[in-house]
């Protein structure tokens, strides 16, 4: 391992969640949207569909805003951001754990299920616009790209043990892959580079052209079920294995540049943000089984903080971080399976705010403006308001 730093099991940051000396931040459920079954999926949010072009939205609210979500009842929903209003529904008849993703211009909505079929839906109306088999389960979120000569592709991965390349607008097959593996992380795409990046349950690590061929393979020490995630600009890969091994990979070549090692078991997708502290520099954070965060220094591997969200409950940290600004501070909202969501300063972990949410969570929160959305296993999508002040 060229250079490569090798890190084990840090400790928690303290003996008990260290709380921010920052004005207290309060989450207050604003409204819940019922869904039939749990929801582990994340909600995908959109500004308003009826304006041309409607793009993904994560991080300043707008007017108009759509929120999609499906859940294991097979529904599939869209509402309304600022009142949890539903827009359109549809039901597919089998589990919905996948996220949505959308196309390019927002026109589309992009729906993965268990019998193996992803749909496309039409976002203003929640109607059909085309399926594609893929041939068994999907539980990876797909990915939105746009290839070289403004080509927007769906890169989709299932349990069939093929990535497939599918055209936005029609569903129309460009490529598949067979990486040898089930795919339950989604795919990256880095559109300088010109290369898509693809994990495995067999531990399979793979760097594609945008025309299918293989650029380069690694194989990773355990299976890997969260997201690889893309860092400084498209050169690093972030990749989490289940064993509780993370790697940081040269995204060129494959080339492993470092190695850090917990003690225990990752399924959370890192999630890279801009270091407060040293600009130029980035960080990724993840969760794991100890129901602990970590943030890391993505040139190097190195923790900067591991902090434990919750220390009176058991629970496991599934959920992805999400980075984003709130009340003046740059964070990352995090969730644990038994329902504890938190509000993490980026420089130190320290607890900004915590709610309980009123079941168990496996979904990844998402932020928009002052509002954060997550799904939750007592069959709701739940909107909690950020607000200044104590509960």
């Amino acid at each position: 391992m060229t250079g490569a730093a090798v890190i084990a099991s840090p400790s928690p940051t303290s003996s008990a969640a260290a709380v921010s000396t920052h004005a207290p931040v309060a989450l207050r459920l604003a409204w819940s949207l019922p869904l039939g079954k749990c929801v582990d999926a994340t909600p995908l949010v959109l500004a308003d569909p009826a304006v041309a072009g409607a793009q993904c939205l994560c991080g300043g609210a707008a007017a108009g805003a759509l929120v999609v979500i499906g859940s294991h009842s097979g529904q599939v929903k869209a509402a309304s951001l600022d009142t949890g209003e539903e827009v359109w529904a549809q039901h597919f008849g089998c589990r919905v754990e996948s996220s949505p993703a959308a196309s390019a211009d927002g026109s589309l909505v992009y729906i993965g299920c268990h019998d193996g079929w992803l749909r496309a839906l039409h976002t203003a109306d929640g109607s059909l616009a085309w399926s594609f088999d893929t041939g068994d389960i999907i539980k990876c979120s797909p990915t939105s790209a746009t290839f070289a000569a403004n080509t927007p592709v769906l890169l989709v991965g299932s349990h069939a043990k093929t990535l497939s390349c599918l055209a936005q607008s029609t569903g129309a097959l460009v490529w598949q892959w067979d990486p040898g593996g089930h795919i339950f992380a989604s795919p990256a795409h880095v559109p300088s580079a010109a290369l898509v990046f693809v994990a495995t349950t067999a531990g399979v690590v793979a760097s594609l052209t945008e025309g299918g061929e293989l650029r380069w393979r690694h194989n990773a020490p355990a299976p890997v079920f969260a997201d690889p995630a893309v860092a400084n600009s498209g050169s690093a890969l972030v990749v989490a294995c289940v064993s509780g091994t993370v790697l940081g990979l040269a995204c060129s070549s494959g080339v492993q540049l470092w190695q850090l090692k917990l003690n225990s078991a990752i399924f959370s997708s890192p999630c890279v943000a801009n270091h407060t502290v040293h600009a130029g520099s980035e960080v990724v954070a993840f969760g794991d089984h100890s129901g602990c965060i970590t943030c890391v220094r993505v040139a190097c591997g190195t923790v900067i903080w591991h902090q434990s969200v919750d220390r009176n409950r058991a629970t496991t940290a599934y959920a992805s971080p999400f980075a984003c600004s709130c009340k003046g501070l740059t964070v990352f909202c995090v969730a644990t399976s038994c329902g504890m969501l938190a509000v993490l300063e980026q420089v130190s972990g320290a607890v900004v705010s915590r709610a309980l949410a009123p079941g168990q969570v496996f979904s990844s929160p998402v932020m928009v403006g002052d509002q954060l959305l997550i799904g939750c296993r007592n069959d709701h999508l739940l909107c909690y308001k950020v607000a200044v002040g104590r509960d």
